[in-house]
């Protein structure tokens, strides 16, 4: 699989304080996605579609979530769940243009 570069970017912004500087994880997501462009927002949310609507394994999904660079550290037992949200967030908080919402 390949990779794009908006996955890149998005896990630059998942730092080793992540879950110290926001009040949730949500809060952290929706930051990122306002530092985002329209176009990488649909295309995170395009990739995020794609990786829940296939039947990835597990050590798949580490590996595609270690490709981002973002230096929190999730276990194979919540990497499925943590895309699944992932793919959630993102979803409720653009529209079908890339625009936020609030």
């Amino acid at each position: 699989m390949e990779i794009p570069a908006v996955w890149i970017f998005f896990g630059e912004y998942i730092h080793q304080d992540f879950l110290l500087d926001y009040p949730d994880f949500l809060s952290g997501i929706k930051f990122i996605l306002h530092d985002m462009t329209t176009n990488q927002r649909l295309e995170l949310l395009q990739f995020l579609s794609h990786i829940n609507g296939n039947e990835y394994q597990k050590d798949e999904l580490i590996k595609i979530w270690n490709s981002s660079t973002a230096q929190l550290v999730f276990t194979i037992d919540d990497i499925s769940r943590l895309f699944s949200e992932l793919f959630k967030i993102v979803n409720i908080s653009i529209d079908n243009k890339g625009h936020l919402l609030e």
